[in-house]
């Protein structure tokens, strides 16, 4: 009797233990998909910000690398050092064209009010390019899914 009582609490614990390990997978790997998508948001827009200022002249003085240094400096962030911010940079020069997408992915993802000067930035940006930034709906949920 003991033997059955046993093997029912085996079984019942086995089942949890697959229940807890399914939910940990789906879920980490939602997780790991959002912080991807937000990541990749971060890095496109510092890399816009950053071309902008260079392309608009502003203080020709620290133009290029020197320009990454002193945000750097001036940043004092982890993960924001001048080597990351130019890899950003470099990101936006390889997709230009992303920025109605993170556009739309900061709306409605992310409502935050200092996030919404971005998306009105990029948007004004796209509409003063005649549609360089811009990409079909079809690519915007392509890159969410």
């Amino acid at each position: 009797m003991n033997n059955e009582l046993e093997r029912n609490d085996n079984a019942g614990l086995d089942s949890l233990v697959k229940q807890i390990s399914n939910v940990q997978d789906v879920l980490q790997g939602v997780a790991a998909h959002a912080i991807n998508l937000s990541l990749t948001a971060r890095n496109w827009l510092i890399g816009f910000y950053i071309v902008e200022y260079e392309q608009n002249g502003e203080d020709r003085a620290q133009y290029g690398e020197n320009l990454l240094k002193t945000v750097a400096h001036r940043l004092k962030r982890n993960g924001l050092g001048e080597r990351r911010l130019y890899e950003f940079r470099q990101f936006y020069g390889t997709y230009p064209y992303m920025g109605e997408t993170v556009s739309s992915f900061l709306q409605k993802q992310y409502p935050n009010p200092k996030l919404r000067s971005a998306t009105a930035i990029l948007q004004i940006t796209d509409n003063k390019r005649n549609g360089i930034l811009r990409l079909p709906t079809a690519k915007l949920k392509e890159w969410q899914t």
